[in-house]
């Protein structure tokens, strides 16, 4: 009988190459998924210390921060103009009525600049009465005092920096900034205003009128439909706000919840 030699053959090697490639595949998958989880999960935690941020604010000045009218085009998501009043510099932002559905039922509620503004307290001194973060006390029709008290900024970005985008066309001394996620911080900066960034959803429930069969009951809660999940019907119904990252994809489809561009969205919503 012929002696075999002590080397592998061809087929041996190919089976070892072929497990060492799963092996390596699936580690691959595995980093990428704990990657993406821990992500995801720092994510949420940012989101709940904003929400924590706001809940703070209303607890201080007994309202929530007002919603600042962005001006932006529903469709396109572009800028159309400033959020600040060009005469008072105080922001512009949006009553009751409109986020009961009274007025302009189909216009999108939420923000861009209400985190910025009263949260991390990001506007001038001719805006809030002080350079820099913080302000004076907020007004609830969304100025603010300009004398007296400074508060601090409810939320600090100056740790990472890069969570903050500022338009470098906006006047002199009338700052806009807005917060973005964490994939946001890193996009390209081809504009000023990212794809990512984190939006503050503010509504107000609406009742059937008294001496009506429904009397009572919500009638359109104006949960905006790109967060409105069906697990939180009953959440939205009696909650106030909501801050959300549109995820990794930086999409977000605001005329049926069910998108599958939404499911990677996140979403703190108030207790």
């Amino acid at each position: 009988m012929g002696r075999r030699n002590g080397g592998f053959t061809m087929i041996e090697l190919a089976i070892v190459l072929l497990i060492i490639a799963i092996i390596a595949t699936l580690s691959y998958v595995a980093y990428s998924r704990a990657v993406k989880t821990g992500r995801e999960s720092g994510e949420r935690m940012f989101l709940n210390h904003m929400k924590v941020a706001v809940e703070s604010f209303r607890q201080d000045h007994g309202f929530l921060p007002p919603l600042v009218n962005d001006n932006i085009d529903p469709v396109g998501e572009f800028r159309l103009d400033g959020p600040l009043d060009r005469i008072t510099q105080q922001p512009l932002v949006r009553d009751a009525a409109f986020l009961r559905g009274d007025t302009f039922p189909t216009a999108p509620r939420w923000s861009v600049f209400s985190l910025s503004f009263y949260i991390a307290g990001t506007l001038a001194q001719a805006q809030d009465g002080v350079e820099g973060p913080g302000f004076t006390a907020p007004l609830d029709d969304g100025s603010f005092s300009r004398k007296g008290r400074v508060y601090d900024a409810y939320f600090d970005i100056g740790r990472d920096p890069t969570r903050i985008r500022q338009n470098p066309t906006a006047p002199q001394g009338r700052p806009e900034t807005v917060i973005v996620d964490r994939w946001g911080k890193v996009a390209a900066r081809g504009t000023w205003l990212p794809l990512n960034t984190i939006r503050y959803y503010r509504w107000e429930p609406k009742f059937f009128a008294p001496n009506t069969p429904n009397a009572g009951q919500v009638q359109n809660y104006n949960v905006p439909k790109g967060i409105a999940l069906p697990s939180l019907d009953e959440e939205f119904r009696n909650a106030g706000f909501a801050i959300l990252s549109k995820g990794p994809d930086g999409q977000i489809d605001n005329d049926n919840a069910r998108s599958v561009v939404n499911t990677d969205n996140l979403v703190e919503v108030a207790k």
